[in-house]
């Protein structure tokens, strides 16, 4: 496993609270300075208004029917590749993390575009700290100062990580749970079947102990809620999830960085 040496910079609970402080509010300013650019732009217009604190509702009905239009699934793929490509050249931005954190949200979104319900909500106001991420990284890029790489990177790791939390508690929280009844336990192994593979595969029955759930000849189960939740239809989901959770690699290293600048400071 590759490591990376930390500086030697002692950094307290103080400081990682200030650079996360700095974090926002150069992203709530990029976000800001977007949407004044694009007076016409509803989503940047509202996601401004919701990331500053001032949206009423009528702003995040807005969003939300913005976001819902079919031209904006073109705008969003945009947006991803856009940050791909910055990623390209500057590495330590933190825009892969935000194009891969995009991905998951549009596939979340589409997930439960049919039902235009609370999800839809929730998935909107989500939405905005990963477009205030977007503008911050490109307002990083155009200075191509350090420090504000690292505090871009820092802010986009943290908040893809939030909107991937709440795309799993969504996608998973609106599934029912296996129990342990006829149909639960369809995709279980009983003891039998696993003495039936092991006597033609040796070592199966070791092996599927850590993946399936095993029923006993007396019907015991293990103790727990039901069978493991199943990803049926969701594994696409599952593999941008994982590919999001890789992509905050160097985060932490470039908080350390920037932790160690805001400690040389007055």
């Amino acid at each position: 496993m590759q490591t990376t040496e930390l500086p030697s910079v002692a950094a307290d609970r103080h400081l990682h609270r200030l650079v996360n402080v700095e974090a926002w509010n150069q992203a709530a300013a990029a976000l800001h300075t977007a949407a004044s650019h694009a007076p016409d732009d509803i989503v940047l217009a509202s996601a401004d208004a919701i990331f500053g604190g001032t949206a009423d509702e009528a702003t995040r009905a807005r969003l939300r029917d913005a976001v819902l239009l079919p031209e904006f699934t073109p705008v969003l793929r945009n947006w991803m590749r856009e940050m791909r490509e910055v990623a390209s050249a500057w590495p330590d931005s933190g825009a892969c993390t935000v194009a891969t954190a995009l991905k998951l949200w549009s596939f979340t979104f589409d997930h439960f575009r049919a039902t235009k319900g609370h999800a839809v909500d929730e998935l909107a106001d989500a939405l905005c700290p990963l477009i205030a991420a977007r503008c911050f990284v490109i307002d990083a890029v155009l200075e191509k100062e350090e420090f504000r790489f690292d505090l871009s990177h820092v802010y986009a790791a943290h908040w893809s990580a939030v909107a991937g939390a709440t795309c799993a508690e969504l996608v998973f929280g609106y599934r029912t749970h296996l129990v342990w009844d006829a149909e639960g336990c369809a995709t279980c192994y009983s003891t039998d079947e696993l003495d039936e593979i092991e006597s033609v595969i040796p070592g199966f029955a070791a092996g599927a102990g850590t993946t399936v759930d095993i029923i006993g000849n007396d019907r015991s189960h293990p103790a727990k809620r039901g069978p493991c939740a199943r990803v049926d239809g969701l594994e696409m989901f599952m593999r941008i999830r994982s590919r999001l959770d890789s992509c905050l690699t160097g985060a932490r290293i470039a908080k350390d960085r920037a932790v160690s600048v805001m400690a040389r400071r007055p």
